[in-house]
C-alpha cells in the first residue's frame, strides 16, 4: 500500500472517529439539559458560542450569555425529553471545524403544562486540543403547542 493511500485511510479514519465524537458531544448536550445542568452544558461549548433560538428563545453570543439564558428558562420549563434523531454532520477540509443538523422531538413541561416542541438544530463545532465543542448552536422551532391531557396530568395510564 503506497504511503498516499495509507494517509487517506488515516484521514478517513479520523473523519469517522470525529463524527461520532460529535454524535456523542450532541447527546452529551442533550442529556445536560434534561437533566438542567448549565455547568454540563456549557463546558460543552467554546468561549465565544453563540446559542440562537431566534424569536422564541432569543440569541445568545458566549458562555455567560448562555449560561444566564438557560438559568432563566429552566424556571418555567421544568421537565424535557430531548430526542435528537435524522443527524447529518460534516467534517471541513481542516478537519477542525464541522456544521451538523439534528432534528428535534421533545415533550416538555412549561409552565406546568404539557407542551410538544419540534425543530431542527443547526450547529456549528470547533475542535480545540483535540476535542470537540459546540461554536454556534442553532434551534429552530417549528412546532411548539400544548398537549393538555398529557404527562402533566396523567403520567402514567
Amino acid at each position: 500500500m503506497s504511503s498516499a493511500t495509507m494517509s487517506s485511510v488515516e484521514e478517513r479514519l479520523q473523519r469517522l472517529e470525529d463524527r461520532e465524537a460529535i454524535r456523542e458531544l450532541k447527546i452529551a448536550y442533550a442529556k445536560a439539559c434534561d437533566g438542567y445542568n448549565v455547568d454540563r452544558v456549557v463546558s460543552l461549548m467554546t468561549d465565544d458560542v453563540v446559542w440562537d433560538g431566534g424569536e422564541r428563545f432569543g440569541r445568545h453570543e458566549g458562555k455567560a450569555a448562555v449560561r444566564a439564558f438557560l438559568s432563566e428558562t429552566w424556571k418555567q420549563l421544568t421537565w424535557a425529553l430531548h430526542y435528537m434523531t435524522g443527524e447529518s454532520i460534516t467534517i471541513a477540509p481542516s478537519g477542525t471545524e464541522a456544521t451538523g443538523s439534528w432534528y428535534l422531538w421533545e415533550p416538555c413541561t412549561i409552565s406546568d403544562r404539557a407542551i410538544w416542541l419540534a425543530g431542527r438544530y443547526d450547529d456549528e463545532y470547533r475542535k480545540v486540543d483535540g476535542r470537540w465543542y459546540f461554536s454556534r448552536v442553532t434551534l429552530r422551532a417549528d412546532m411548539s403547542t400544548p398537549f393538555e391531557a398529557g404527562w402533566v396530568k396523567q403520567r402514567y395510564a
